[in-house]
């Protein structure tokens, strides 16, 4: 991955690259909704990334269907094993994790981009968590304050 050294407000800016890495393990049912939710973005992802990690429900056969994303299959190692195989294999400047049982919100990724700077090492965004049938059941949403949070943090 490389690094931005510009920031929005430089004439010379290069938007950065961004990766979508989205993990399943038996998610089979979920997979096409949220993969249409990374397709609709206002802003596309420069790469997708699916990592099915040893699924037995038949993700296998739906992933193999799909054309317009890495698909990583792999024994089952846990989320945290599919999460490192799909960051090995990303380019993108700037890497959003997804489940596959989640979808982005339409202009998730537009914002992300548009904000990022070298001092940033990480940027929420909004999702959304469906059921079996894509439909959602909720929103994921961090109460996180504007502002340099480095001491609340630390």
């Amino acid at each position: 991955m490389t690094s931005q050294s510009n920031s929005p407000a430089d004439d010379a800016y290069i938007a950065p690259s961004v990766s979508v890495i989205v993990t399943n393990y038996n998610y089979g049912h979920y997979i096409d909704a949220c993969l249409d939710s990374l397709r609709m973005q206002t802003s596309s992802a420069d790469e997708i990334i699916v990592v099915n990690d040893g699924s037995t429900d038949g993700s296998t056969d739906i992933l193999s269907q799909i054309s317009d994303a890495l698909v990583i299959d792999q024994p089952n190692g846990g989320q945290a094993a599919a999460f490192t195989a799909g960051f090995a294999a990303s380019t993108g400047d700037i890497i959003i994790f997804v489940d596959a049982d989640d979808k982005l919100h339409p202009s998730a990724v537009q914002p992300i981009r548009r904000l990022w700077t070298d001092d940033i090492s990480a940027l929420s965004y909004g999702l959304s968590m469906i059921d079996g049938q894509g439909q959602p059941v909720g929103q994921y949403a961090m109460d996180v304050p504007d502002g340099d949070l480095l001491a609340r943090l630390l």
